[in-house]
């Protein structure tokens, strides 16, 4: 066996093993990527779901009271337990399995969520010329 027979020998070699390893490594990349970007649209639309279930609250049940001055501790609690209500209901099984995956605890995440939501809708109304919207949906 010559230098040339023994390159091309340990070539093939070579070439065999980076298919055996390199297609199955390539493969699962590509898994990982597409369940990355699954998960990134269902937890968007989550966030969808939060945001407008907190409008919907505000628009008909909040402004109302705090046009007669009666948006009182109580009224928040029921206002939180009507929108935490609606978005439960609006959760599929596949984003109820991402809020897991991704954040833990399904009660935490909510009150999280809701809050957050809240809370920048308020500075939107309060600073509607430094808030930025997104109009790419």
């Amino acid at each position: 066996m010559d230098w040339k027979d023994l390159l091309i020998y340990i070539l093939e070699s070579l070439c065999g093993l980076v298919i055996t390893v390199g297609i199955p490594f390539l493969v699962s990349l590509l898994r990982a990527k597409i369940k990355n970007e699954q998960l990134a649209r269902v937890l968007d639309r989550v966030a969808k779901i939060v945001s407008d279930s907190v409008l919907l609250v505000n628009q008909t049940y909040v402004d109302a009271l705090k046009a007669t001055d009666s948006f009182d501790e109580e009224a928040q609690k029921i206002a939180f337990a009507t929108c935490k209500a609606k978005i439960v209901a609006m959760l599929n099984e596949e984003a109820v399995k991402a809020i897991y995956e991704t954040y833990g605890d399904l009660e935490d995440w909510l009150k999280t969520a809701i809050e957050a939501s809240v809370r920048q809708e308020k500075l939107y109304w309060i600073l509607p010329d430094t808030v930025e919207i997104d109009e790419q949906e």
